[in-house]
């Protein structure tokens, strides 16, 4: 069973066209690039190890639903979870992508829901990868504030008529206020896949605004394992 201890709120995918939003700062992005900004330059040789980025300035259309299921831990570089522990399914939709590749994403697992209204898409061919960062507040159950975090989700695969193939899925930590040490450390890392390589398209009915947003297991610390 899952356990709902906090409440995951996406407060907003911080960025503009061509820009990446970091307080008071602009960061310039790299076009047809996954910039520093998404992807730390002092883990981006390891992460890409296990997860594919693909640049481009001409990525594929990518819009749709689709489902991941089941989703597999692929990698962890803080040894909340075991690798191959599998989480509740994934229901996720691309929707309204221009032609400078932009888009909205909407993702739920379990009761957790979250939103970007400002994804970037770059690949060529068939083959993509989108990111955004976002910050989040975690609350407990009587609604007060417990921590706060901001963090990329990269999300790769090639698209096809049945889904996205070798779909793969990541969550960066990049800051965060957390004084019980609930959620992953600065710069460390998760990256999941569809267990059986493919994440099929798949209608799904869409969340309403007023249901329960549990924080997603794969976001917290889960179990210490020894290294």
């Amino acid at each position: 069973m899952r356990k709902h201890l906090f409440l995951l709120i996406m407060i907003a995918a911080v960025g503009l066209t061509g820009c990446l939003r970091e307080g008071i700062d602009t960061i310039a992005l790299p076009f047809g690039k996954v910039p520093d900004a998404v992807i730390p330059q002092e883990i981006r040789e390891q992460f890409e190890q296990y997860m594919p980025i693909y640049d481009g300035i001409t990525p594929p259309n990518i819009e749709g639903e689709y489902l991941c299921q089941p989703d597999r831990l692929v990698f962890t570089s803080d040894y909340g979870f075991e690798v191959g522990h599998v989480f509740s399914p994934v229901y996720f939709k691309f929707a309204n992508q221009t032609a400078s590749g932009m888009a909205i994403y909407r993702e739920r697992q379990g009761s957790s829901v979250s939103d970007a209204s400002e994804v970037y898409v770059v690949g060529q061919g068939n083959n993509f990868t989108a990111y955004f960062i976002s910050n989040v507040e975690h609350r407990d159950d009587y609604g007060n504030i417990t921590a706060t975090a901001k963090l990329s989700e990269i999300v790769s695969g090639t698209v096809t008529s049945d889904g996205i193939v070798n779909y793969r899925n990541a969550f960066i930590m990049l800051d965060k206020y957390d004084p019980d040490h609930e959620l992953m450390d600065v710069n460390e890392y998760r990256v999941f896949e569809d267990g059986d390589g493919l994440a099929v398209r798949y209608n799904w009915t869409k969340a309403s605004a007023g249901e329960d947003a549990g924080l997603p297991d794969k976001l917290q610390r889960g179990k210490s394992i020894n290294k």
